[in-house]
């Protein structure tokens, strides 16, 4: 396949980037300098866009048949938050202009709080306070990404991949378990980096988790 890798230069873009070329995909990968991707393979194309300006992206999703955002905010801020669900607007309007169908985001486990299926104590009690405390802002602009796509991309066949935890570890080829929902009953909230981007690739390949929002992890 011929891919858009948004993000790649970050610790799960790079993996994706990794895995697909490994798989024998073609990748495009976007970032904000070509010195942030030090990778070279005669499979792997280097632009530099704004991902704001859907312009920037037009040319280099042409011909592509899926993108996949890796993007993410790493700093904790006290102010207003839109990166997730503007860039993915402008990701969507591109996608439309050049005629790529197929989309795949990341956000996290537990963007909304869901007080009929809180999840075991550690979760409702651990967890969720710490995520609020430290992704307050951001988990709502996450879930201004995730109400969007339902809402405003019915012509587009997306899919939001939610992890807990990711881990800066080796591959382990691990199944991952998936669930439809802001978490996984009974399972663990960690998994690898490279066991993630495994996963978003290997949903290109099935219409199982087309236009769904669903939480990863591993038992």
């Amino acid at each position: 396949m011929k891919l858009v890798v948004v993000g790649a230069s970050g610790s799960l873009g790079l993996q994706v980037v990794k895995r697909a070329l490994d798989d024998g995909h073609h990748v495009t990968a976007f970032v904000r300098a070509t010195s942030k991707l030090m990778l070279d393979n005669d499979r792997l194309e280097l632009v530099v866009v704004d991902i704001f300006a859907e312009d920037t992206m037009i040319p280099h999703m042409k011909d592509k048949d899926a993108v996949i955002s890796c993007l993410g905010v790493t700093k904790r801020t006290s102010g207003v938050v839109t990166f997730y669900s503007e860039s993915a607007k402008a990701i969507i309007a591109a996608m439309r202009k050049a005629t790529v169908h197929r989309f795949v985001t990341v956000t996290a486990w537990c963007t909304e709080y869901d007080r009929s299926n809180t999840g075991p104590w550690f979760l409702e009690w651990i967890i969720n306070p710490l995520l609020i405390l430290y992704m307050g802002r951001i988990k709502e602009d996450m879930v201004r990404l995730e109400k969007y796509l339902p809402e405003s991309c019915s012509d587009i066949n997306w899919t939001v991949v939610k992890p807990c935890y990711l881990l800066n570890k080796p591959y382990t080829g691990i199944e991952i378990v998936a669930f439809e929902g802001q978490f996984i009953p009974g399972a663990s909230m960690s998994v690898t980096l490279a066991d993630a981007a495994r996963f978003m690739l290997s949903i290109l390949t099935t219409n199982q988790w087309n236009k769904k929002i669903i939480a990863i992890g591993r038992h």
